[in-house]
């Protein structure tokens, strides 16, 4: 394995996902309809207030967002808003997503730096179906 800019590669045939924020965001991602803006896709497309990568977002918020986009959510068509954004795929993670995995491992580690901050590394791992 080598490590290049916070990049990691391995030469294996398995899947390695890694998300570290402060604890926290974590803790407020964790308490439930909150999402993690993973990558946004979409970032040429939105006129007004753009997402930013690794921010913690309320279903308000990102519903806003998707409806930019031109997304609507509609309550009779969707189980649940976490379903209705998942399926969109716009970037926007909730914490039940992330770790309900049915082919990879997933993993949380809490530490504290020599500064005294404290984060949290959520790891998805394994072989990639």
């Amino acid at each position: 394995m080598r490590v290049i800019k916070s990049i990691f590669e391995t030469n294996s045939s398995t899947t390695h996902s890694v998300v570290v924020m402060p604890k926290d965001k974590f803790d407020k991602w964790t308490s439930g309809l909150y999402y993690y803006e993973l990558d946004s896709y979409y970032d040429e497309k939105f006129k007004n207030k753009k997402p930013v990568k690794g921010e913690i977002y309320t279903e308000e918020q990102v519903l806003e967002f998707l409806s930019e986009l031109g997304y609507e959510y509609n309550d009779e068509d969707y189980d649940s808003v976490s379903k209705y954004v998942e399926g969109i795929d716009a970037g926007f993670i909730s914490e039940e997503s992330w770790f309900e995995d049915e082919y990879l491992e997933t993993d949380e580690t809490y530490y504290t730096t020599p500064g005294g901050e404290e984060i949290v590394i959520c790891c998805k791992y394994g072989f990639d179906g």
